[in-house]
């Protein structure tokens, strides 16, 4: 049976399905009502490989909400064209690396990326994953581009009532 609401976890190059941003968002994700998953990608450092596993295991919701970090963000940005989130939310993405920096396509309008910066500092830890980290929002749009906010919208992608059309 299709779960109603789903978040889909990539980590990141060298860290595991389970590591601590991904174990606090998914606690956040499950208050919420969302089933959660987060395929080990270990057995590989390819992150085109990364994609077709994540294609191949092909996660279905009727809410579908892909998470991804560093390397995970890259996997989940490339397949928002094939799966069609409601949400994409990226820490620090490996977006546009040399040899990996095709645009991704089809990315959700409801999209947020955060990544090591000098903008807006999250106190708490109920409300980020990384307390006192700095954070920048970015716009998902043909390119990706840049303006300010905090961590604390992390809540909005595993809300319901927020992420319908």
């Amino acid at each position: 049976m299709t779960p109603k609401l789903l978040v889909c976890f990539a980590h990141g190059k060298e860290s595991g399905p389970w590591g601590t941003k991904i174990t606090y968002l998914a606690e956040v994700a499950r208050q919420r009502g969302f089933d959660v998953m987060s395929p080990d990608y270990s057995h590989t450092m390819d992150p085109r490989q990364r994609v077709a596993d994540l294609l191949a295991l092909a996660p279905q919701a009727d809410t579908l909400v892909l998470a991804g970090s560093s390397m995970g963000g890259y996997v989940s940005a490339q397949a928002c064209a094939a799966l069609r989130p409601a949400a994409l939310f990226l820490m620090a993405p490996a977006l546009y690396f040399p040899g990996f920096d095709e645009e991704p396509q089809q990315v959700p309008a409801l999209c947020e990326v955060c990544t090591a910066g000098t903008t807006t500092s999250c106190q708490s830890s109920a409300h980020c994953a990384s307390p006192n980290a700095t954070v920048r929002h970015y716009t998902c749009s043909p390119r990706i581009t840049r303006s300010t906010t905090d961590c604390r919208n992390w809540a909005r992608y595993s809300a319901p009532c927020s992420i319908a059309p």
